[in-house]
């Protein structure tokens, strides 16, 4: 029994040694593992203390980049429609100020027209002869006798369209050069003095000779006389300015 006290003493004296030694071992190393996650806390503690700020401002700086590049397409984008709202706006003004040229245009093509037809008959003494015509574009006009491009005819056209537009319009008056009645027909020639003497505004025409004119013409010029210019003193300065000096 003593030997056998004797030896459960020396096994617990042993094992109590062994735990011991276990003991301070894993206490040890519990020492080592507390100070190595407190080394890690520190760490990541200044991590966050440092780097948390910068992380933080990036963020906001990206954010305020993002907003700002949002804020510039919204912008563009209201300014696109605008431009876009604008475009149309100006093409429909456009269609509109075409639309309104074109009836313009249109009634006093008519007016001119109708005017030169009455007057051709007056100055032809007949209606059954071509009138000049005129066809008005927002760009430029075509002005003619249909079936007839003569120079009578052209210079015949061009005097009923000047007194058209006297009997039409605000037109004070009109200036008709001895030219245009050249190559007109005598009878032609004749019914347009008669037009001129019914007009109440003012006509100025120089003519070269009226004797081939009817007594009526001739009398209505020699009424409506201002100047009459011819050689040998009734120059209009007194002499001819194509004439030599004589010696």
């Amino acid at each position: 029994m003593e030997k056998i006290d004797k030896f459960h003493h020396q096994i617990t004296k042993f094992l109590k040694l062994e735990f011991e030694r276990e003991k301070n071992t894993i206490e040890e190393n519990v020492e080592d593992l507390s100070h190595h996650i407190s080394q890690l806390v520190n760490e990541a503690q200044k991590i966050k203390n440092q780097q948390g700020p910068n992380v933080q401002t990036a963020l906001l700086n990206e954010y305020a980049d993002k907003k700002a590049e949002l804020k510039q397409l919204e912008d563009e984008n209201k300014n696109y429609q605008k431009k876009k709202k604008l475009q149309q706006d100006k093409k429909d003004q456009q269609d509109a100020l075409k639309a309104t040229i074109n009836t313009e245009l249109a009634e006093v093509q008519h007016s001119l027209n109708t005017k030169m037809a009455s007057l051709n008959g007056q100055v032809c003494g007949s209606s059954s002869f071509q009138p000049p015509r005129i066809e008005l574009k927002p760009t430029g006009y075509n002005f003619e006798t249909i079936n007839d491009q003569g120079t009578g005819t052209s210079f015949k056209g061009l005097i009923i369209f000047d007194q058209a537009c006297l009997d039409l319009t605000h037109l004070p008056f009109f200036v008709h050069d001895s030219l245009l009645f050249s190559n007109i027909e005598i009878d032609r020639r004749n019914r347009i003095i008669e037009m001129y003497a019914q007009e109440t505004k003012q006509i100025f025409i120089s003519i070269d000779s009226i004797e081939v004119l009817s007594e009526k013409a001739q009398e209505i010029i020699r009424e409506n006389t201002v100047l009459t210019l011819e050689r040998g003193g009734k120059e209009l300065f007194g002499r001819s300015w194509n004439e030599q000096a004589t010696k």
